[in-house]
């Protein structure tokens, strides 16, 4: 069987701006720190337009134009968090627990599937909620 030290990978994960904005950057970390992932670097910042194209170089090639374009919007709408982690078997555990893109199939229990906090949704009034209800009484029989 190799050493653990064979084992030991390390793997970057790049936290999005909704995630960011919506303050579950801690919850995610979490995730992974509770897999015995260790972080080993990170950094928050704006991804700028030159950045977008270097992360995502092949991109355009891979898909489209459209969807590049669309992603690099995306990802330049706020700060993200990067960070590398390390452990055993890093790649296929992050994979686990983020799932897999959104064209392949994944499991039920990963970061991208799991519920998100949200406010509720806003009270809906009821069609009769802008007259007054109609209280009707029996006819008196006396």
């Amino acid at each position: 069987m190799a050493d653990s030290q064979q084992l030991r990978e390390r793997t970057l994960v790049v936290l999005k701006p909704d995630a960011v904005v919506r303050g579950l950057a801690g919850r995610i970390i979490q995730r992974f720190e509770d897999a015995s992932l260790k972080i080993i670097g990170a950094k928050m910042r704006e991804m700028d337009a030159d950045f977008a194209r270097k992360h995502y170089f092949d991109l355009e090639e891979r898909t489209s134009s459209a969807v590049y374009n669309a992603t690099a919007a995306f990802m330049q709408r706020g700060p993200v968090i990067a960070f590398v982690l390390e452990g055993e078997d890093a790649v296929s555990t992050v994979r686990k627990i983020v799932g897999t893109r959104p064209s392949l199939a994944r499991s039920a229990a990963t970061s991208r599937t799991s519920p998100r906090p949200s406010p509720p949704p806003p009270a809906r009034p009821s069609p009769t909620s802008c007259t007054p209800p109609v209280t009707r009484r029996k006819p008196s029989t006396r």
